[in-house]
Order: structure tokens, then sequence, then C-alpha cells
């Protein structure tokens, strides 16, 4: 995460001291006038003394130098010309053209190449006023502030100074720069006291180590914790991976990162996205935790996954790459050629494999498949293989409500073909209810018609698919048959023993994010790996078996 150093504090302890400087001149009338000036004219009519070449004095233990002076004593004004420079102890230097106070307004203003120096910064202006009863020190036509040693620079067109809140603007195209960052924002405000940067306006913030760059229109960040937020369209842009949301906040010591509203982390290596309306980031763990119209996206050659949950939680690897993904509650599954629901899903980013858990049910085309446990591999272009353990089932509609095509068995593997269903390996108690159909054309149209429906058992059994019907049929182990002519299909003979047909739950497109958000919490610790632990535990039990595509 991007930490600032104390460059900030530095600028802001300089611009003190000048302006305190200035403050002590619009204190007190008496000065101590120091040999060396080449001429003196005294006016008593108004008042006033005039000194002329080398001129010298001393006011609240600072010199002051100029080649000419006016001094009322009855308004406390005083006017310096040419060459005024102001010394304080040798620490501190203010040079310009022409100055003006007044004691009794306390109001001050100086003219013509302003420039004040410590032994680290300098001020560079046009002119600069400074009203004590206002408490505010003003430069309104362009400043900049220098490092004398090292290339840190703040640059504005217009700068504000308050000494009794320590507080600093910065207004109208303010750049800062150092070797570290590059920041660049229409207002800045920075409170010396609280350690508080504050951006206001189009922010653009370059961390040039890391080649992280930070985009908002409000943030602040906080130099005694290193915490910061950023607000309104805020963005991080790391190599390879971004994030945005309406608020981005982050504490760098922890590397704890909180986004709030419309949050998006894109990994652009991965070809991987998430989405949510709450996010919370533990760099630490490499841990994120996603709620409220949660979102993780898998962008392929030729599709795109969307899977979306109550709540997801991705843990990554030292090369930031997801090493597994769970996903709590009503997840959803959407891409153009397969779709699922289940309760609960992990995905193992070693083998791209999604586990789906409790009630899974996938669709492809007009097939439904589902059981006790579905696993879903895929590769860089489609869905490759699905495995159904447990009251497998394999469903497409004929006529609503009335006849369906199914296959059942204790375990089915399905193959896909550039992300098309086109064998189903059954194995156990297997059974088929298939519906054959023949077509016949007349003038006007093709008329489909059914004879019955073919009933067959085996231990064993492969149906071949093209376009999601049936082409093809294997059985092994003395396959069982009958064959009922549509009149007499006995009732209990039209469905398998777990039967289920949901095609009102099927996802039909990737749900887009709403506005209306309630924003919750992040999980306590323990609870986190509390939830870890029996996925994982649920996992273990579940072992998938390995499987082969040699029959593709």
């Amino acid at each position: 995460m991007i930490r600032f150093n104390l460059t900030y504090l530095k600028i802001a302890l300089f611009l003190s001291a000048i302006f305190f400087l200035v403050n002590n001149l619009t204190g007190q009338r008496l000065i101590e006038l120091l040999p060396g000036s080449d001429k003196l004219i005294i006016n008593t009519s108004e008042e006033y003394q005039k000194l002329i070449g080398n001129v010298r004095f001393k006011y609240q233990g600072h010199l002051m130098y100029c080649d000419s002076a006016l001094f009322y004593d009855k308004t406390g004004e005083v006017h310096a010309y040419s060459r005024v420079h102001i010394n304080k102890k040798d620490t501190l230097n203010l040079f310009c053209d022409s100055l003006y106070y007044n004691s009794t307004t306390k109001k001050a203003k100086l003219w013509g190449n302003v420039r004040v120096r410590d032994r680290e910064y300098k001020l560079e202006t046009d002119t600069m006023e400074y009203d004590a009863a206002q408490g505010a020190a003003i430069y309104r036509h362009g400043g900049t502030i220098t490092h004398i040693q090292r290339s840190d620079q703040l640059t504005s067109q217009v700068g504000y100074y308050y000494p009794d809140s320590k507080n600093f603007f910065f207004r109208k195209d303010v750049v800062f720069d150092d070797e570290k960052y590059h920041v660049v924002t229409d207002t800045m405000k920075f409170n010396s006291i609280q350690e508080q940067l504050f951006f206001f306006g189009k922010t653009h913030i370059h961390q040039k180590e890391d080649t992280t760059d930070i985009f908002c229109h409000k943030g602040y960040f906080n130099m005694a914790n290193n915490e910061g937020e950023f607000i309104d369209s805020a963005e991080i842009h790391r190599p390879g991976q971004l994030i945005a949301g309406d608020t981005l906040r982050y504490q760098s010591e922890d590397e704890i990162s909180i986004g709030i509203g419309n949050v998006r982390i894109r990994d652009s290596v991965e070809n991987v996205e998430f989405r949510s309306h709450y996010m919370y980031s533990n760099g630490l763990e490499r841990t994120k935790l996603l709620t409220d119209k949660a979102y993780a996206i898998f962008f392929q050659e030729e599709d795109t996954t969307y899977i979306n949950a109550d709540t997801l939680f991705a843990v990554s690897d030292s090369l930031d790459e997801i090493e597994t993904m769970k996903a709590y509650y009503k997840v959803a599954i959407f891409s153009t050629k397969y779709q699922g629901v289940c309760d609960s899903l992990t995905y193992s980013g070693a083998d791209s494999l999604l586990r789906l858990y409790r009630m899974p049910v996938l669709w492809n085309d007009n097939n439904q498949l589902n059981g006790d446990f579905i696993t879903v591999k895929r590769d860089a272009k489609h869905i490759k293989h699905a495995r159904i353990e447990g009251k497998a089932l394999s469903v497409s509609e004929l006529d609503s409500g009335l006849y369906y095509n199914q296959v059942s068995g204790r375990e089915m593997d399905g193959y896909f073909k550039d992300g098309d269903l086109h064998l189903l390996h059954v194995q156990g108690n297997a059974k088929t209810l298939y519906f054959p159909e023949e077509e016949k054309e007349n003038d006007t149209a093709v008329v489909v018609t059914r004879s019955g429906m073919n009933k067959l058992v085996s231990s064993e059994m492969k149906l071949y698919l093209d376009s999601g019907e049936v082409v093809g049929l294997t059985n092994f182990d003395n396959p069982e048959g009958v064959f009922y002519g549509m009149e007499k299909i006995p009732g209990n003979e039209l469905k398998t023993e777990h039967f289920i047909w949901h095609s009102e739950i099927r996802p039909t497109r990737p749900e887009l994010f709403t506005t209306n958000t309630t924003l919750p919490v992040p999980l306590p610790e323990e609870t986190q790996k509390e939830t870890q632990s029996n996925s994982e535990a649920t996992q273990e039990e579940e072992t998938i078996p390995s499987y082969s595509e040699e029959e593709e």
C-alpha cells in the first residue's frame, strides 16, 4: 500500500515559521534602528520617518534590511522598498521587492519576487498577504515550495495558511513531486497537528517505486498511522491489478483494505474480476472477503463465467494468483454455454475446478444435470467436463410439464465439446427414459411425432448427444429394456425415482449491481477461520476421483 513520508509535515513546519515571523512583525511597534543608513528624513507634519540607503533595523530579535523605508509612528505602518531582507537568527530568510505592514490592522503584504527559505525549503511566489485578525496568510498568484537539496516540490496557484488551527490549503493546479510520489489535485488541505492530508477535486497520486496509481475526487491520508481513504470513483491501479469503488479505505501497516459501494477488483494476468458492494482485504494473509451483491467473473477466450453469491472468500498465493475461492449461500453461475445454482461452491486455481455443494443443478442447452455433488472442469475457452455424484440425473424437457427425456444413475460424467454436452457416461444403476421422435415434412411445416417411450436399465451406459438430442446409446452388462406406446405408458414410469425439474431457478443472465445496499461489517477473525475450516473439511470428505477425457 501507499506510504506518504514526512515531506508534507516538514513543509508545514517551514510555512509555520514564515508566518510566525510575519505575525511578529505586525505585533508591536518598537523598532531598533541600526547604524549604517545613508540618510534619515523626519517629516513632523505627516508624522513619518524615512530612511534611505543601506537601511538596517532590528525588530523582535529579527534583522531587516532594505534600500529605503518609511515609518509612520502614529498609525504603526511600515513600508520597505527594494531588496527587502528579513533574517531570523540565520535559520530563516525572507526576501521581496517591497513590504508593507500595519501593527494596528495586523495586516502585512509582500510584493515582487517573494522568496522565503530556511535550511531545508524555500518558497517562491509573486505576492503574499497576511491577516493576523483573520488568522490567515495567502498567496494568490502561484507559489512553489522546493527542497533545497532534494527534488521535493509543491506548486499551486493559491496557498492559504491558518496558524491558529495549523491548517494549510493549496488550491488550483496543485502538484506535489518527490522521489516517491507525484500528486496532482485541485485542492489539498494539510493539518500539521493531526498530520492529516486531505484531497478535494479530481486527484491522481502516482507512487513511483511500484508504479501504483490512485485516482479519486476526495480523500485523506493520516501520516501518523499510515491510514487513508479515497472517495468518489476511487481507483487504485497496480501492475496487473485494478481496485475500484465508491470508497476505498486502507491501513498500510496492517495491509488492510476496505471497499464500499460498487467495488471492483480486476486481475488482468489471471483474467479474473471480483465485484461487490463491500470488500475486506488482508494483504498479509492474502485474503479477500466480498459481500452484498458479490460476483467473481472469469474471463475466457470464447466465454465468460459469472459466479454470484451472498459472500465470496478468496485466498491468493505469493504471486497474487487465486489459490482457492469459496462462495456461500444462494450461489448462481452464468455463462452463455452453461448455468448453475447451488448452496455453496469452492474454486481451485491450481486445476480450475468448481465444486458445487448442496442441491447443485447445472444446465447446458436444454439439458439439466443435478445430483448430490457436482464438479465442473473448465479450460481456457469453455466448460470441459462435469461430474455428478449421488442421485445423478440428466433431464431434457420435450413438452412443458408432460414428457422428459431422462438419464439417471449413481454417478455420471458429462463431456463437452466446444462448450456443448456431447457424451454422458453413467455408472451404477443406469437408467434412461427416452422418447424417440420422427420428423415428417408436409407442404407447410415439419411435424414431429412420438411413437412411445424406451426404458433401458443397465449397470453402465453411454449416451452420445448432438445439439442436446440423443443420437447414440451404448449399454453394458446385460441391459434390460422395454418399449411403451404413447397410450400405454404407465403413469409411474414417466419419471425416474429422483426426478426433479428446476427450470424456474435457472439463471438467464448475469445479475447487475444496484445502488441500494446495506453495508455489512467484516466477519470476526474466528468466524472466518471457522467457515474456512468447515469448507475444507467438507472438501476432504467429498474427494473428487480422477477422470479421463479419452472418450472425447
